[in-house]
């Protein structure tokens, strides 16, 4: 642990989170990493959240990976229905 910004409490090393008056280990499942902050973790691009884990984005024809790639979004000139891409 260190102080916080402000020099008046304290906050998590980077990679560890807050757990009662202590800090623990983040546990990064497969296809995720450390997020922004450093105290808990993100799916890695081209996967989404699903539960404790991450699973691959399943991306149907006439779409592609969306900006920030744990979802899809359709191709230009496509409209989504349901979990497909149809022309508009």
């Amino acid at each position: 642990a260190e102080l916080d910004y402000l020099g008046h409490s304290w906050d998590c090393s980077k990679g560890y989170k807050q757990s009662g008056n202590g800090c623990i280990k983040v546990v990064i499942p497969q296809n995720a990493e450390l997020d922004y902050l450093g105290h808990s973790w993100s799916c890695s691009k081209g996967y989404k959240q699903n539960g404790n884990g991450c699973i691959k984005v399943v991306i149907p024809q006439n779409a592609e990976l969306d900006y920030l790639g744990h979802s899809w979004s359709c191709s230009r000139g496509f409209r989504k229905i349901g979990e497909y891409c149809e022309p508009i």
